[in-house]
């Protein structure tokens, strides 16, 4: 697939947000059709004619490809992404040890799973990050959709620990 159709596979799935044929699927998230076909069927996301769930789908992609580039590449149609799943630079102080071992707990990562496409450090932070927010502080959000859009998105598929993001 080429770039230019990679772009308009991934406008075209967000916009539409409907399952997609196995087959299609696994072009977009860069893995086997078998293999992906084999997973879905034991999360319960393959549905009736080989197709994969939106939600299940959506969850896939933001696990397979870095954020950034996901957001990049949709450029304009970025906006059928929640907004608080879009980036914003912070600028923390660290300890060296923890940002050392964040940079190598990512390379291992990519290394371990073959569903993960160049995926960043920055990446495998706010999964981190995301699984850090307790249920105390989701609370004190309850009455923010935004926050609480992208906290679920997309709806929880593949997601029953609140691990999602």
């Amino acid at each position: 697939m080429t770039r230019l159709q990679e772009r308009e596979a991934l406008i075209r799935f967000f916009v539409e947000r409907t399952a997609l044929r196995v087959n299609e699927a696994a072009n977009l998230l860069g893995c086997l059709p078998s293999a992906l076909r084999f997973e879905a069927r034991g999360e319960g996301a393959l549905l009736p004619g080989d197709r994969i769930a939106w939600e299940e789908m959506a969850f896939r992609l933001l696990q397979a490809w870095p954020r950034a580039w996901l957001l990049e590449t949709l450029s304009v149609y970025s906006r059928f992404i929640p907004s608080e799943l879009h980036l914003t630079e912070v600028k923390w102080r660290l300890p060296l040890y923890i940002v050392r071992a964040l940079e190598r707990q990512a390379a291992l990562e990519r290394r371990r799973r073959s569903d993960m496409q160049n995926t960043t450090v920055d990446d495998c932070v706010a999964d981190a990050l995301h699984l850090a927010i307790d249920d105390e502080t989701l609370a004190t959000f309850r009455e923010d959709g935004a926050f609480l859009e992208a906290f679920d998105y997309p709806g929880g598929a593949g997601d029953e620990d609140g691990a999602g993001l």
